[in-house]
């Protein structure tokens, strides 16, 4: 699974368009649904910002879902009071559960994507050594080496050695 990898000012930007989107959505659901179903709206919400970014964003979908929640689905609408006991406590459970699952999504992509890096290094590694020992010359060695440079790092890479009277081969 490839994930994008987004700046951390387009990521809090992210969150709070998904926050917005979420609003939405509720603001059309909001007669055929109880208000307290509104909120895993922005659960979900929360989940896809943190799978897609990173924590701090997450953490921002979580506030900024809770306080659009809070101002828009609860009585006395427009404004952050609850005054309602099932609501204070759909919106406080939200917030509870969006400040914990947020991270950990964001904990668990940032590990796929160390495995799936250290993956790709254990195949290029294997590929080199294969090549290394079916190479007989030391150009094709050096050969060897530029490619799995070249792979594992995604740059074009150029071996510079030293020749004879210390001049540099290519």
């Amino acid at each position: 699974m490839k994930v994008w990898l987004i700046r951390p000012l387009w990521a809090c930007g992210v969150a709070l368009l998904l926050t917005l989107a979420a609003t939405g959505i509720g603001w059309v659901l909001q007669g055929a649904v109880p208000p307290q179903n509104l909120a895993l709206i922005y659960m979900a919400a929360v989940i896809v910002t943190a799978v897609y970014t990173s924590t701090l964003p997450a953490l921002l979908s979580a506030f900024s879902g809770f306080l659009a929640f809070n101002f828009f689905f609860t009585e006395p609408r427009g404004t952050f009071w609850i005054t309602d006991r099932e609501d204070a406590l759909t919106a406080a459970f939200f917030l509870m559960i969006a400040l914990l699952v947020g991270p950990l999504a964001a904990r668990l992509q940032s590990k796929i994507r160390t495995l799936e890096f250290r993956d790709a290094s254990a195949s290029i590694e294997l590929l080199l050594l294969e090549r290394m020992s079916a190479a007989i010359h030391p150009q094709e060695i050096m050969d060897s080496l530029q490619s799995a440079l070249r792979e594992l790092t995604r740059i074009e890479c150029i071996v510079v050695r030293v020749g004879e009277h210390n001049q540099p081969q290519w």
